[in-house]
């Protein structure tokens, strides 16, 4: 019940917060809870929402998606190796 409070809260901050202040939460919630998947749905959104024209990473415009992905991929290793994880 607490993710799915998580992830409500997170997509309405996608909405009312500072894209920054979203962006940290997502990443919070991608160390709190296990399998958090709906950070990469968040990724693709920020790309939807802010991505069009506006930041381009060497011509590469799906930058937040991208980075996401791999926090996701790198969080699963980053949680094995913490201590107080």
């Amino acid at each position: 019940m607490l993710r799915v409070f998580a992830s409500i809260a997170l997509f309405i901050s996608f909405f009312v917060l500072p894209w920054w202040l979203t962006f940290i939460f997502a990443i919070c919630l991608v160390f709190y809870f296990n399998f958090f998947a709906e950070a990469i749905i968040l990724g693709y959104l920020f790309d939807s929402i802010y991505g069009g024209n506006g930041i381009h990473f060497f011509g590469f415009s799906h930058f937040f998606f991208v980075f996401f992905l791999a926090f996701f991929l790198i969080s699963f290793w980053l949680k094995k190796m913490l201590k107080f994880y």
